[in-house]
């Protein structure tokens, strides 16, 4: 913003005010300030010395330069390099970030542990105290510069799960390789492939160029090449990248009937309805007597616009080919030797293979207007009589026949939280009272652990504090975030689920755990996901260790803390949970509470006033 090498003395003003202290803004057009210039504040400017009027003067020197910034309407100011004891520099950070009103404060952090005066310290934490001093001002966000030493991998999540603005890379970092060009080690390439997945940082070359005639090109191509031969985004990846740390709140399918577009959505998952369809294929498989015998009654109840009742008929189809191969080469034998004693055996081969067809599907949906689209699917598929759509909720029909097996695809991101038990729980009535009566899915665990998440808990804290906001839990495809502690086991639910001597079901639930920091870190919140078994070996999953690859139709669930708890490596951290159900109220909720060894919060969401969940 000024010439590196002006300093200026501003307590006396009248001396400078015939002469500019910088260049004019009419070199570029106004465009091209906001889009293609940082401004960097001097770096000589020292706030914390022991001289006050020196203190001063850097103060008036830093606002000048600053307010030059807000005048060229700049994007991003990047502030000088921290020293020791550095108080008043966030005062004067915090004071000038008040003013703001457009564009980001970028606040430079080394990425080495002593590269500040030689002072044994951990950068990151110089960068908590002054969000924490800031009251987390969602207008200064950190710069990782880039140095000789590479920390260790704990330390780099921790950094990738800050809201980077970009990175300094110093040119001193840079080797030759043996054709004479800039490369950096493997281990800062293994680093910038990271940094960038984030599509918001930029990057910053700093020091002396050692190519008098190329200058920068150099190196500039070198980053290049870097970024274009870094592997691919999956399609998962191209799918999730508009929703990386952006919160929405869960749907309540109950209390709610979801828009066409929201089906269209979930429908585009690859993996789930495979998963479904190899699930009911199994099942059937296993039925296959019963399929020829008797027949055999699926039920899919909250069928939505059709997806499990097409994976049924295409897992039935299959179980029919499957049937046809058993019994094909007895039947050609059969035909080939072809006389009177063995009519009766090719009849009775042909009535098999007939019964086969007799598989009955309900298609059981709420939602009047996902109907419409059943019933003219029923038409245009040619389902038939073999298919039967029933416009109801599941909890209160009363069906001409009970079901073998039962399908429904009512989980959501933290497994029961839309109410999936209380769903199936009063649908197993459908269900024939037998030991092998089957529910698909058979189960779902839940899965909780404390997570850092400055950028998702900042977006909470925007227009101003609001306790609702921090008592309820949110769906977010969670980016910048570093987890404190390996995931724990919540709750788990079955299905179908009969109790013991005709006692009534109580869903409430309560869980106490204990985690330990595995680095120093931040708290802003816990993370969620499920884990479910849809059928014997058949599985589903959100939960990072047994994620089902490819599938995009759940995000993990964010539970928030009114007030982020900083706590050290090493340190134990207690969550207690609750899963709170009134049949009177006709709700449920969550209740959670988080303490670490030094540092209590209240309980959230008490008797759910910010947020419950409709039956």
């Amino acid at each position: 913003l000024a010439h590196p090498k002006y300093i200026r003395n501003l307590i006396n003003q009248t001396e400078y005010v015939t002469k500019p202290f910088t260049r004019s803004d009419l070199l570029l057009p106004g465009s091209t300030w906001t889009s293609s210039v940082i401004g960097k504040i001097s770096s000589w400017i020292k706030l914390d010395t022991s001289c006050q009027k020196t203190n001063k003067n850097n103060e008036l020197v830093l606002y000048q330069e600053m307010d030059w910034a807000m005048h060229l309407s700049l994007s991003g100011i990047l502030f000088p390099t921290l020293y020791p004891n550095f108080n008043n520099y966030m005062r004067c950070l915090n004071g000038r970030a008040q003013k703001l009103m457009f564009g980001e404060i970028w606040v430079p952090f080394p990425l080495s542990y002593h590269d500040i005066e030689n002072e044994k310290e951990d950068s990151w934490c110089w960068w908590n105290e002054i969000r924490t001093f800031c009251e987390y001002n969602n207008k200064i966000n950190p710069v990782l510069e880039l140095c000789k030493e590479v920390p260790s991998d704990d330390i780099l999540d921790r950094w990738l799960g800050e809201p980077l603005r970009a990175v300094i890379i110093p040119i001193s970092i840079f080797v030759m390789n043996k054709n004479g060009y800039p490369v950096l080690s493997e281990r800062y390439e293994e680093l910038l492939r990271k940094l960038f997945r984030i599509r918001t940082c930029q990057y910053i070359l700093r020091g002396r160029s050692r190519y008098k005639k190329s200058g920068y090109s150099s190196y500039r191509l070198y980053l290049n090449h870097l970024y274009t031969n870094s592997p691919p985004l999956s399609q998962q990846e191209q799918f999730e990248i508009p929703y990386y740390d952006y919160i929405q709140t869960p749907l309540q399918p109950l209390m709610d009937n979801l828009g066409s577009q929201t089906y269209e959505v979930f429908e585009r998952d690859p993996v789930k309805y495979r998963l479904y369809e190899e699930a009911i294929y199994a099942a059937l498989s296993d039925r296959v007597d019963q399929i020829i015998k008797e027949g055999l009654c699926l039920m899919v109840v909250g069928s939505g616009r059709g997806p499990l009742i097409r994976a049924s008929l295409r897992a039935a189809a299959q179980v029919e080919v499957d049937i046809n191969k058993k019994y094909q080469e007895n039947f050609n034998a059969l035909e080939e030797g072809s006389n009177n004693n063995n009519d009766d055996e090719v009849k009775e081969y042909i009535d098999i293979i007939g019964n086969v067809k007799r598989l009955k599907i309900y298609g059981v949906e709420k939602n009047p207007n996902a109907v419409v689209t059943l019933l003219n699917l029923k038409q245009s598929l040619g389902w038939k009589d073999q298919v039967e759509i029933i416009s109801c909720d599941m909890r209160s029909w009363n069906p001409p026949e009970l079901a073998d097996i039962l399908v429904s695809e009512l989980l959501g991101s933290f497994g029961d939280n839309e109410l999936s038990p209380e769903c199936l729980d009063g649908a197993q009535r459908l269900l024939k009272k037998a030991e092998n009566s089957i529910s698909i899915p058979s189960s779902y665990t839940s899965y909780i652990a404390p997570v850092a998440a400055h950028k998702v808990w900042n977006s909470l804290n925007i227009g101003g504090f609001d306790i609702k906001k921090f008592e309820m839990s949110y769906v977010v495809k969670l980016f910048s975030f570093n987890p404190i502690d390996q995931c724990q086991s919540v709750f788990t639910f079955h299905h179908p689920n009969y109790p013991e001597n005709n006692q009534q079901i109580d869903n409430n639930r309560y869980v106490s755990l204990s985690f330990t920091a595995s680095i120093t870190e931040t708290i802003h919140g816990c993370i969620g996901y499920f884990d479910a078994t849809l059928y014997k070996d058949i599985h589903m999953s959100i939960y990072p260790p047994t994620f089902s690859e490819g599938q995009f139709s759940w995000f993990p669930i964010y539970f928030p803390i009114q007030t982020p708890i900083k706590v050290q490596k090493g340190e134990e951290i207690t969550l207690d949970f609750w899963r709170v159900v009134d049949k009177q109220l006709n709700r449920v909720w969550y209740e959670w509470f988080i303490k670490s060894q030094h540092v209590t919060l209240p309980v959230h969401n008490p008797s759910g006033r910010s947020h419950w969940i409709g039956l």
